[in-house]
């Protein structure tokens, strides 16, 4: 056994011990009252967390390790009930597998602000309890006795244990999945104990946000409240939140595990052929599509890129990916000096080191942001009906704030300025490739986020790109515009996470659409948005440094 928690640094792991004598006062420490001064001969005993007796919940109840996951004291009533078709509780109301405390309180005795582990697991999982915070539900009392030892995976009775995440058997304080049960990236079931490899931190995620999503994740967010969490989806699934007009209530979540497979038919649905594979993904499973120099400079200072040349930034990209923690992970991962990966758990030679070297508990367990996110991600989007067409300075200033998460990669200069640093065409491809009018000349992410509507509302990141991890459930959009003109799908198939909200409508085709036109090496918009027609817009189509044309708009 080389777990952590076997052989850990000298006196970080204490064991209950037999009873010691302070002074003159015999001191009893069964059941497990404090963890300081206690004897540390049987340092990684299995009686740290294991009775081989069992313990009852009444009998615990005024027992430190054993009080609420709160520390009021007592054990809630939900802890103390049979857990209706869970084997690992009986009607004996005895601890499951001969634990000395719930699952929701023995880690966290440990990992809390007293120790006498370095980091403190607690304070980060009780964010989710403060408003406008986020982390896992592992406190939530109303799921308390679901996990089972040798449940099925994918999990699809809703439940979350620090168990589900980490095997405490096998963790290691360098790897905090080894020894985990998982699902790759086809759906099959691994393994570590019979010869598996050991898991990726994304292979644990699809436990729970993989094929069993809809069972695991609510159908609400941020305001909006469309049903339960069940196996049966709704037919209806937008992206986005924290919208205050009810135009774009997020119903559900998605299935990772196919958003990030590159072999995930698209389908007809975006108006592609059945031959269509995903387009673009974030490259949590294996390197992106895009592999363009524009693309190389804006993460070259996050991931340490060459991108002195097309040649060299392809090269680059082609051996690059991310973990989800490197999006969702604690908040204080997510500082300004903090750019690029934090993820270091049994990396690949794809991934990065971690750049984080703050003390603060690195892992999805909490933050102060939505959605367990690093930093500030904006999904907001409007509906005003018109778009009055004038530059909004307060709005360009506020993009590290509204999008830190995505600068947290992306170089926020060529967003932020028109032609940054004079040569806008080689940090974004979004460009028209000639000169063109009211700031349709370079950098038009810039020209799109500096928009000032009415009512001093301006356009997000959000709105076109609705669904940051893939365009495989870009519910309202399409790839294909059945025109004689088009191939609709560019030659290197990167459809650039390229997926509209549900703000956007369409004007010529079913769908908002998003189409490659081979005629003149253009990609065209074909859409409705705040009021003002897309469907004649058109920008270079210098895709990964091959031939592009002119745009306008």
């Amino acid at each position: 056994m080389n777990s952590s928690h076997y052989a850990p640094p000298a006196g970080s792991f204490y064991w209950p011990g037999t009873g010691e004598t302070s002074g003159s006062t015999p001191r009893l420490v069964w059941p497990r009252k404090d963890r300081s001064g206690l004897p540390t001969g049987n340092r990684g005993s299995c009686l740290n967390c294991h009775t081989p007796h069992g313990i009852k919940a009444a009998d615990a109840a005024s027992a430190y390790d054993t009080t609420s996951p709160d520390g009021t004291g007592g054990v809630p009533a939900a802890m103390q009930t049979v857990a209706s078709g869970n084997p690992s509780v009986n009607a004996d109301y005895l601890i499951p597998r001969q634990l000395i405390a719930w699952e929701e309180t023995l880690c966290e005795r440990c990992h809390d602000a007293s120790g006498p582990s370095t980091k403190n697991i607690q304070s980060e999982i009780n964010k989710r309890a403060t408003a406008n915070q986020s982390g896992h539900p592992v406190d939530d009392t109303t799921l308390a006795g679901r996990h089972v030892a040798s449940e099925s995976l994918p999990i699809t009775t809703k439940h979350v244990e620090c168990y589900d995440c980490h095997n405490p058997h096998a963790v290691k304080s360098t790897n905090k999945v080894e020894g985990m049960k998982y699902i790759d990236i086809n759906g099959t079931v691994q393994n570590p104990a019979t010869g598996a490899l050991q898991p990726y931190v994304y292979e644990v995620c699809f436990k729970c946000h993989g094929n069993s999503f809809d069972c695991i994740m609510p159908y609400k967010a941020l305001g909006a409240s469309d049903g339960t969490a069940g196996c049966a989806p709704l037919a209806t699934k937008n992206r986005g939140n924290l919208s205050s007009i009810g135009l774009n209530d997020q119903r559900g979540a998605s299935n990772k595990r196919v958003e990030f497979n590159p072999n995930t038919v698209i389908g007809t649905a975006h108006g592609a052929d059945a031959t269509k594979t995903n387009g673009a993904y974030h490259p949590v499973y294996q390197p992106g599509r895009n592999g363009s120099i524009q693309l190389c400079n804006q993460l070259q200072s996050a991931f340490s890129l060459n991108c002195t040349s097309q040649a060299a930034a392809t090269a680059s990209l082609s051996n690059l990916t991310i973990m989800c923690t490197d999006c969702h992970n604690n908040n204080d991962t997510g500082g300004v000096a903090t750019r690029g990966p934090v993820t270091g758990s049994n990396l690949r030679s794809t991934d990065k080191n971690s750049v984080y070297a703050g003390t603060s508990p690195v892992g999805p367990h909490g933050s102060t942001n939505y959605r367990i996110l690093r930093a500030n991600y904006n999904t907001e989007i409007s509906s005003s009906s018109t778009c009055q067409g004038w530059k909004d300075a307060g709005a360009v200033s506020a993009m590290d704030t509204n999008f830190a998460l995505c600068f947290l990669c992306h170089n926020s200069g060529p967003f932020k300025n028109l032609n940054y640093n004079n040569q806008g065409n080689l940090w974004t491809n979004f460009n028209p490739g000639m000169p063109g009018t009211d700031g349709w000349d370079n950098s038009l992410h810039y020209y799109h986020l500096s928009q000032q509507m009415s009512g001093n509302i301006y356009i997000k990141c959000h709105e076109c790109h609705n669904n940051v991890h893939s365009n495989v459930e870009a519910n309202n959009t399409q790839y294909y515009s059945g025109a004689a003109c088009c191939t609709g799908w560019p030659a290197d198939g990167n459809t650039h996470l390229v997926n509209f909200g549900p703000q956007a409508t369409p004007d010529q085709y079913a769908k908002p659409a998003w189409f490659f036109q081979s005629s003149n090496n253009v990609f065209r918009c074909n859409i409705r948005c705040h009021g003002k027609t897309m469907s004649g817009c058109m920008y270079l189509g210098a895709y990964d440094g091959g031939p592009g044309g002119g745009g306008s708009c």
